[in-house]
């Protein structure tokens, strides 16, 4: 059954990008050619996306779930299916710890971690409990007003602030930081979190043809979105500051936040929104791969497992420097793994027993 709608779907892949990778200064390894970088991984995502798009094509009616069982076999497809929905939970933890994070230092100071913590993952549950038709629908009335804040404020700023200066010199040192700054770091994170979406192409009521346009338009506009937001930090904060900053957009937005009616404010529920949104949609992918694997009805599995997501999201790190270290370095291969070597692996095992077909045929 169709549940969300073109439209709907263009919001939730834009919202599922922004959603924790305005957090961080994307491709600051690269020093003032970070947007380069983000550029740059447009086109890596691009491709992925395309690879997505035709592991659809296969089964256009199954996830990819069930579409792993047919490449790889029964008891294979089994596990890898169990490795997908695992992965979409390992990141809604880390997202859900980010997100308690980001509500305590910048709303909520003197409330404890953990009830910031309950609290989301009580809307979590409703949210996921009432499927993905509510999330399109909630997605599809929030986020054109939440795109429209981000492009407008990060031009203002940049318009007011902004110094070009710190953008130069270009390509100082080459193309070499751009390629470390892209390996793991850009398609570990955000590029292969969207192999999510093998999850939801079937629930999307459009043909295979409009899923591709869809698809292709939303994740090109996202991270010129994401371009934009980089230069803004670039140009007000400089490449040094930037990368030492916790959350260098708001402290971006300060500089202003007096005169601009506390931006900073509004830039922060944009992120907490997002962020949600974010987490409820790897949280609906995790459990209708578990309810699949399983054979458990997918209601049961919305009361019981976002909390064992919302427990796990303290014990992940000692501290959010640590979590932070962790979340993008060595957790971004765990991605890569998943969100790449394996839908790769995927397409060559398809083509390889199709062209095994043809010979003996």
């Amino acid at each position: 059954m169709k549940l969300i709608s073109n439209t709907q779907f263009f919001l939730i892949v834009i919202n599922f990008i922004i959603g924790s990778t305005i957090l961080f200064p994307l491709g600051i390894k690269a020093k003032q050619d970070a947007y380069l970088v983000i550029l740059t991984g447009a086109f890596l995502q691009l491709i992925m996306s395309l690879i997505y798009l035709k592991i659809n094509s296969i089964s256009p009616e199954d996830n990819f779930v069930q579409l792993a069982k047919k490449i790889f076999g029964k008891y294979l497809g089994w596990l890898v299916g169990v490795i997908y929905s695992t992965f979409f939970l390992y990141i809604a933890i880390r997202n859900t710890r980010d997100l308690a994070e980001q509500i305590v230092q910048n709303f909520t100071p003197r409330i404890d971690i953990t009830s910031v913590i309950i609290f989301s993952i009580i809307l979590v549950i409703y949210a996921t409990y009432s499927n993905l038709s509510t999330i399109g629908r909630v997605i599809g009335i929030i986020y054109p007003f939440v795109i429209l804040f981000l492009v407008t404020t990060s031009t203002l700023l940049i318009t007011l602030k902004g110094d070009f200066r710190n953008l130069q010199p270009v390509l100082a040192k080459g193309f070499k930081p751009i390629l470390k700054a892209l390996y793991p770091g850009i398609l570990g994170f955000p590029v292969a979190e969207t192999a999510i979406f093998m999850m939801i192409f079937p629930k999307v009521n459009t043909s295979l043809t409009g899923l591709k346009k869809s698809f292709l338009i939303a994740t090109t506009f996202t991270y010129l979105i994401l371009t934009l937001n980089t230069i803004m930090m670039l140009t007000i904060l400089g490449s040094m500051l930037t990368g030492k900053l916790t959350f260098p957009l708001i402290q971006a937005t300060e500089l202003l936040g007096i005169e601009l009616l506390h931006l900073n404010f509004f830039i922060s529920l944009v992120m907490v929104l997002s962020l949600i949104m974010k987490i409820t949609l790897l949280t609906y992918a995790g459990l209708q791969g578990y309810s699949q694997l399983f054979k458990i009805p997918y209601k049961k599995m919305t009361l019981f497992i976002p909390p064992v997501i919302g427990y796990l999201a303290l014990p992940i790190a000692k501290g959010y420097p640590q979590h932070i270290r962790f979340g993008l370095n060595q957790s971004l291969y765990i991605n890569i793994v998943v969100g790449i070597y394996i839908p790769l692996l995927t397409l060559t095992i398809y083509y390889f027993k199709k062209g095994i077909k043809k010979i003996f045929k």
